[in-house]
């Protein structure tokens, strides 16, 4: 019999997890996306908006990023980073995804603490069964000159919003896709956000030099009390959205809900920190409730796992902070 869970594999997992993470913070420095900026409460006081405006997208999206890199000093000898080789976006055969949806976008100001917000629903995507493709390849890390090679990420059938009955459990989807923002009243600045999602993706691979870690099927919904029992065939219909800050309930320990908690919004900032010499931060907050659904996770070629889930998770507070990049 295999051991169940090797200190080496342990390490696999934490490698795999720290990935994506970055994988998709990163996401932030690309230049188109890290032009925008948060419009502070004075400039969004100049936008009058009484029912907001709808747009309607039809749009093929599809992206190739060749060789980038994420840390700091990177073109130094002390060069600490984090090196994609190829990154690329599409449906998976070549072309892009379809988007054909209503793009809702108001501004509006909240009574209880006169803070002006922007709010967006209705990304719903892709427009095609395809689902969403995502693949970096050559991911490695570089420490002082010295690189290791971490392996290739595949993400496949990538769903956000949209309601799947061909897939068992089906996954019901709750509100279109929204997130409400703001820029942040704290002395550092960055921005505030709420918002609503659920996804489905049918399959992630972390192939690394030795072998690859598969995980298929996972649902990411609403925050259900409903506990998992028997085979993912047997699951009833997985629902709603994943919600990102805001008032979540507390519980006891028997699981009997006893009242609620303002979690408040999740926030995203950017700075240097001026009493420390360690350069650029990066700090986030995500309160959260959801429940995780996974239909198999395969830690390499002879250690599966099976089915998991993870049924309503409720994060109160949830800081990181990323310094010296």
């Amino acid at each position: 019999m295999n051991k169940f869970l090797p200190g080496h594999n342990f390490i696999r997992i934490i490698t795999f997890i720290s990935i994506l993470l970055l994988f998709f913070v990163v996401s932030i420095y690309d230049s188109p996306v890290y032009a925008l900026q948060a419009m502070d409460d004075d400039s969004l006081s100049q936008i009058e908006a009484q029912e907001g405006i709808t747009v309607g997208l039809n749009l093929t999206v599809s992206s190739v990023v060749t060789a980038f890199s994420f840390g700091n000093d990177l073109s130094s000898a002390l060069a600490q980073s984090v090196n994609v080789g190829t990154l690329t976006v599409g449906n998976g055969a070549g072309e892009g995804f379809g988007i054909n949806t209503n793009l809702t976008i108001d501004v509006g100001t909240n009574t209880t603490d006169n803070r002006t917000w922007l709010y967006l629903s209705g990304l719903v995507l892709p427009s095609t069964d395809s689902g969403i493709c995502v693949s970096a390849n050559d991911i490695s890390i570089t420490v002082n000159s010295s690189t290791w090679t971490l392996g290739n990420l595949d993400i496949t059938g990538l769903y956000m919003g949209r309601t799947l009955t061909t897939i068992t459990p089906n996954y019901i989807a709750g509100d279109a896709p929204w997130i409400s923002l703001s820029g942040s009243r704290s002395s550092g600045g960055g921005i505030v956000f709420y918002a609503g999602l659920g996804l489905y993706i049918n399959n992630v691979t972390f192939a690394y030099p030795t072998d690859s870690m598969n995980i298929s099927g996972i649902y990411i919904y609403g925050a259900s009390p409903n506990v998992a029992s028997g085979t993912p065939a047997s699951w009833p219909a997985l629902t709603g959205n994943m919600q990102i800050g805001g008032v979540f309930n507390t519980y006891d320990v028997n699981g009997n809900v006893t009242g609620t908690y303002n979690a408040g919004p999740a926030a995203f900032d950017v700075g240097s920190n001026s009493s420390s010499t360690t350069g650029t931060e990066v700090s986030f907050n995500l309160p959260m409730a959801l429940s995780i659904r996974v239909k198999d996770f395969q830690m390499d070629s002879t250690h599966d796992f099976g089915p998991m889930a993870l049924d309503n998770v409720i994060i109160y507070r949830n800081v990181v902070t990323y310094r010296n990049l």
